[in-house]
């Protein structure tokens, strides 16, 4: 499982979730300029995502990734 990393940190509700069902996870930061290598490359096959509302341009560049 995928998780994309939140500057605010509820990506953490993702891991605890994943650690509370046994599931392995990795967590991407797809603010970087490598993004779409580190999504590509994960080997994940899902991805959850909390949403980005603490400004208006980090939940522009989410909806557009």
């Amino acid at each position: 499982m995928g998780i994309i990393y939140d500057p605010s940190h509820y990506h953490a509700y993702w891991m605890a979730a994943c650690l509370d069902i046994q599931v392995s996870y990795r967590v991407i930061d797809i603010r970087t300029d490598d993004w779409i290598d580190r999504v590509t490359q994960s080997g994940c096959s899902a991805f959850l995502i909390w949403p980005m509302l603490s400004s208006a341009v980090l939940k522009e560049m989410v909806d557009e990734r």
